[in-house]
């Protein structure tokens, strides 16, 4: 989708667990590319985002805990 922002995300097979790590951002935006569809688009960072775009990315308490519980059950925590 050309001209359109999407958000990146890590893809994982269910009953797994994906460890994204990173640092403090250095650049103020990165390239983002689909390996399946060969698609590529600039992802911006918080600098340039709305507080309802941040909001809408925070994860909540709640879901947190559910994640959390998940671990704990597969005995990752």
């Amino acid at each position: 989708m050309p001209g359109q922002r999407r958000e990146p995300g890590v893809g994982a097979e269910p009953h797994t667990v994906s460890l994204v790590v990173r640092g403090p951002a250095v650049k103020d935006r990165f390239l983002v590319m689909d390996r399946k569809t060969g698609e590529a688009w600039w992802q911006y960072g918080a600098r340039q985002e709305s507080a309802e775009q941040a909001r809408q990315k925070r994860m909540t308490p709640e879901r947190l805990r559910e994640l959390t519980a998940r671990l704990s059950e597969w005995d990752v925590l």
